[in-house]
């Protein structure tokens, strides 16, 4: 007669779900964690950064002019404050020929 083999006598098999990962998975997916935690970091943090941001120390162009009352080229001291003058402040005659470029034979001459 023959004796029914016991469980424990049977030899296992090891499906793809019984298998350990692999010793390179591990690290690629570390590595792989790293880098989706490094760019959602940056993406956060240039949501939330100052759009400009002068580490310098020197005025920007709006803390360093203001609006008085000049209209023409003459009364400017640079081609960065003619193109404040003409951005920022209303019934300026600095650009004549209307291409948004101010004072181009005083100031800003190579645009």
């Amino acid at each position: 007669a023959a004796t029914p083999r016991s469980r424990s006598a049977r030899p296992k098999r090891v499906g793809r779900r019984g298998r350990l990962p692999s010793l390179l998975s591990i690290p690629v997916a570390a590595v792989l964690m790293v880098m989706v935690g490094i760019t959602a970091y940056d993406q956060i943090a240039r949501l939330f950064a100052p759009s400009a941001v002068d580490f310098t120390g020197s005025p920007s162009n709006e803390q360093r002019f203001s609006c008085q009352g000049k209209v023409y080229c003459s009364e400017m001291n640079s081609c960065e404050e003619a193109r404040f003058y003409l951005r920022e402040c209303p019934g300026t005659k600095m650009d004549g020929d209307g291409d948004g470029i101010p004072c181009e034979k005083q100031w800003c001459t190579g645009w």
